[in-house]
């Protein structure tokens, strides 16, 4: 995982293509704010999407 901020968007972006859970959760900590514009901000708890069917 990069630490440049472009980089890591583009990272994370195309994780969704073929997803991993357990990769993409990766990229949140455990009080994370996910805020995919023009959503509201939603409250992302690792251990929900992780048992999301």
């Amino acid at each position: 995982m990069t630490t440049d901020p472009a980089e890591l968007v583009a990272e994370f972006c195309a994780l969704w293509v073929t997803p991993d859970v357990e990769t993409i959760l990766s990229y949140f900590t455990e009080d994370a704010i996910y805020h995919n514009i023009p959503m509201a901000p939603a409250r992302v708890w690792r251990r929900f999407v992780i048992s999301f069917p």
